[in-house]
């Protein structure tokens, strides 16, 4: 008999059985293959029917010697293993009496649903409990004591780390003698700088700066001393004192080098700049020194002063008893006076000097006055010098006169200039375009325009990347035209769909002498500030989201902003100091044209999400719903019919076990049913990818200005015309994952990193969600494009549309409304066009567009949504033929 490798103790006949040991053994044994069966990527749906009732039958049989290499799998575990329906089965009722068989299959959806719900809540019970394991046998249950046990007892921790304390508290002192040493420096920097200014400060003030620059003398000469050695010095011990080798202590010790040192004592390296300056500065005091030289008589002037000129400048303008400079001098000032008299008899003559007096107390008495005068009245000349010289130019006001030309505004500036005795651009000065001759003591100014301080940025919102792209064009065209008459304009964009890289330049400061203006959505109003924001134009629209209960479509359509919203524009700018808002819209369009606030969006929104959520939650009655913004009841019915038609309510507004199913997964409805479609067609993995990345669709590509041609190539590789826009994006997130996630992939193909990543990370929540409501992964391939067509048309066949006869739209299905492929689409200008196609959303711009759109056939509408489609109208739409004008293209 072989040996056991297990003792048996001798026993009675009766104990006769497994040893507590065999139990123990055959335990493990049994939890290692259902660890094992749990980890294989099967549903349990798949397993063979004949395996499981033969084990089944196999444990009745060989209950006694249930020991042996099968494992044993109760009736609750073999039940849990088969496919839902059956245990359905098995659990059921019997039927009550003169039950319908609509009824019927009311009452099995509803068990189905109640069962999963349960199923549910222990998975997630199962995932929340806390599991205490017993370490303390383990290493780290070791440590964990040890330092337990150091904590409660003080000389223990004193014997085991004696001077940690002492070292801590040295190196806090270290890094505080260092921060307080540059506060002190620039303590000190900023007291000599007031002191240089010439301030009046007390006694107390000069000793306390006295007293800190002694204190930072003292401090840095602490700082240079150093006790070192000269000669060799024995490097450090690198020997901890369990006798190991501290590794960095012996780099630094092999490494460190004997270098000189200055009289402190201090380490000093000298450049090699330094070391010629040094090598010239010798060279250039070992020179033989010589003083200028200084004439002393010994040399005579080889020039005649008989022989020179004899100027009769002195006796032509001396005036006797001056010298040439004084009568110089008395000449200017004689002139001066002749001139401002003559200035001063012309003011007097003309016809406004009349009026000085009444006009000083008119405008005294009135806020608005208009003075009417003939030319060459000196309306002009006059009335600014009036206001000047009665004090109204005092404590920094400037008298501001504009004209309607360039030229007038320069000579009117000279003339007054003239009058008042000074130059232009002091007490009198001019701006004009692109021209400014002003200063700080400039009292009246003459302008062509009141075009603001040039300091400033400036914030400009509008709708969407369209326009401001179109913005930005012009603007930098402009300046190029314009070139060096006017400073640096800097333009910055912020929309979504632009790279985070670009989107972070409006954050850069402005460089001096430029001025940056901001192009912004609404994205500005609050969630982001900008510094140095002056100036906002605010046109007054921006774009809203609206769904459209009668066609049942979402719309993205540009309207007039709100006055709160308008009130929060107005306040970006100015948010470091003074700053203006100037609206392109009237004071009477601001309160009759414009709503106080911006609608709600639950107003304004699709409702099915909500509602489906609210359904889950138990609130049947959701027309009876106590909402905060009532929703119109058209939005709310709806919403119930669509929920109906994706089967996720039966016909009497109940939830499904679809509509449970889609009510856990957080995505839109119809996505929801794709995903559950996609379980039953085999192509988990690729809807998942696809839903992932249609949220991400209107930001994934890039097309800048100066590479469209070589951004559309790159978009053009990633095309999958066969699936469409879909398949398209299921291509390029398969190659950007192939790509190890290479954000240089992505530059390098004009898609945005940031869109990607969060389309993979939306991808690994529903992944797990998946698997936590039964969906089991799965794939077809990327080349199977038929299986991922129907999963998608399975919860978007409401966004199905027929193509019309003109051949350049589509109508919708049941709504008859009528859109056009988005010029984005890959399916775009398709020849011959599509016979219909199922797209994710519509945008209205100019026309109403179909954005993300996917090519279907006919006959599948009625295949994977019998109970919304009718089977005559879909074999109708397949015997209609192509329009004529499509057929001629196919043809050329």
């Amino acid at each position: 008999m072989p040996a056991s490798k297990y003792a048996f103790v001798p026993m009675d006949e009766e104990e006769v059985g497994p040893t507590r040991v065999e139990k123990k053994e055959k335990r493990r044994h049994r939890d290692k293959k259902k660890r094992q069966e749990r980890s294989r990527e099967r549903s349990p749906r798949r397993e063979s029917e004949h395996h499981r009732s033969k084990t089944i039958r196999k444990q009745d049989t060989n209950d006694d010697d249930r020991w042996g290499d099968e494992e044993y799998i109760s009736e609750e575990e073999a039940m849990f293993q088969q496919p839902s329906p059956k245990r359905m089965k098995i659990d059921r009722e019997e039927s009550p009496p003169n039950e319908t068989e609509e009824e019927r299959a009311d009452r099995i959806d509803r068990e189905e649903r109640d069962a999963f719900a349960k199923r549910l809540q222990t998975r997630d019970a199962d995932k929340t409990k806390k599991i205490v394991e017993d370490r303390s046998s383990t290493k780290e249950g070791n440590a964990m004591a040890q330092r337990r046990a150091l904590a409660e007892d003080a000389a223990a921790r004193s014997a085991a780390l004696p001077d940690l304390r002492e070292r801590s508290r040295q190196d806090y002192l270290k890094k505080r003698e260092t921060e307080r040493l540059a506060l002190l420096r620039k303590q000190v920097a900023e007291e000599t700088e007031e002191l240089r200014s010439g301030a009046r400060l007390s006694e107390k003030e000069k000793a306390e700066f006295a007293k800190n620059r002694e204190v930072l003398r003292i401090a840095e000469e602490r700082l240079r001393i150093d006790d070192h050695l000269d000669g060799y010095a024995m490097p450090d011990d690198y020997f901890t004192e369990k006798g190991k080798i501290d590794k960095k202590k012996k780099e630094d010790a092999m490494y460190k080098r004997y270098v000189d040192r200055d009289e402190y004592g201090m380490e000093r390296y000298v450049t090699e700049h330094e070391e010629w300056e040094r090598d010239q500065a010798s060279k250039a005091k070992s020179q033989v020194k010589s003083t200028e030289r200084v004439d002393q008589g010994e040399y005579d002037y080889i020039l005649d002063e008989e022989q020179g000129i004899k100027w009769l400048i002195d006796s032509a303008t001396a005036i006797e008893g001056m010298t040439k400079e004084q009568a110089f001098l008395a000449s200017q000032l004689d002139a001066a006076e002749k001139k401002a008299q003559s200035i001063e008899d012309t003011r007097k003559s003309l016809p406004i000097y009349g009026y000085r007096d009444e006009f000083l107390s008119a405008i005294s008495d009135h806020q608005i006055l208009v003075v009417v005068g003939e030319t060459g009245s000196g309306k002009t000349t006059q009335l600014t010098q009036y206001l000047h010289e009665a004090g109204y130019t005092k404590d920094g006001l400037c008298v501001g006169c504009t004209q309607p030309r360039r030229v007038a505004a320069m000579s009117v500036a000279a003339r007054v200039s003239d009058e008042i005795g000074c130059k232009v651009g002091t007490t009198v000065g001019y701006s004009i375009r692109f021209e400014n001759q002003t200063s700080d003591k400039t009292v009246i100014k003459y302008l062509t325009g009141y075009s603001q301080p040039l300091g400033g940025d400036i914030l400009v919102f509008l709708t969407g990347e369209e326009e401001i792209e179109a913005a930005a064009t012009n603007i930098e065209e402009i300046c190029r035209k314009l070139g060096s008459r006017i400073p640096e304009l800097i333009v910055a964009r912020i929309y979504s769909a632009l790279p985070s890289d670009q989107q972070a330049k409006i954050f850069e400061p402005t460089p001096p002498n430029a001025r940056k203006v901001v192009l912004a959505t609404n994205i500005a109003e609050t969630s982001l500030t900008i510094d140095g924001i002056v100036y906002v134009i605010d046109p007054g629209f921006e774009k809203q989201n609206v769904f459209n209960p009668t066609t049942g479509l979402s719309q993205l359509v540009t309207v007039p902003c709100s006055r709160a919203s308008a009130n929060q524009r107005k306040g970006r700018a100015g948010r470091v100091g003074p700053g203006k808002c100037f609206r392109l819209y009237t004071k009477w369009a601001f309160y009759n044209e414009m709503e106080e606030s911006t609608m709600p969006e639950i107003l304004r929104a699709d409702l099915c999400p909500l509602t489906l959520t609210l359904k889950s939650l138990g609130v049947n009655d959701v027309l009876g719903f106590d909402w905060i913004d009532s929703p119109s009841p058209e939005v709310l019915i709806q919403a119930l019919t669509q929920l109906f038609s994706l089967q996720a309510l039966n016909h009497q507004g109940a939830l499904t076990k679809i509509g449970r199913k889609m009510a856990e997964l957080p995505i839109n409805p119809m996505a929801a049913r794709s995903i559950l479609a996609a379980d039953a067609l085999g192509c988990v993995e690729e809807i998942v990818s696809i839903i992932a990345m249609l949220d991400e669709a209107g930001s994934l590509f890039f097309r800048p200005k100066d590479k469209k041609i070589h951004a559309d190539s790159a978009r053009a590789r990633f095309t999958v015309k066969e699936g469409g826009d879909m398949t398209t994006y299921l291509n390029i997130f398969s190659q950007w994952c192939d790509a190890d996630f290479s954000p240089i992939w992505a530059k390098e193909n004009f898609l945005q990193q940031r869109s990607l990543t969060r389309a993979r990370d939306v991808k690994d929540q529903l992944l797990a969600l998946c698997e936590r409501v039964e969906v089991t992964m799965s794939s077809c391939g990327s080349t199977d494009v038929v299986p991922i067509q129907k999963a998608i048309l399975s919860g978007y066949f409401v966004n199905s549309a027929k193509l019309e006869r003109g051949g350049d739209s589509y109508r919708t299905m049941k709504k008859s409304t009528s859109v056009y492929i988005h010029p984005s689409s890959v399916l775009m200008a398709s020849d011959p066009p599509i016979r219909a196609i199922c797209f994710f959303e519509m945008v209205q711009t100019s026309k109403e567009y179909a954005r993300s759109v996917m090519p279907i056939k006919v006959e599948w509408l009625y295949e994977v949504a019998p109970h919304y489609f009718k089977k005559q109208d879909v074999e109708a739409l397949e015997d209609k033929k192509m329009p004529k004008a499509s057929k001629a293209r196919a043809v050329l």
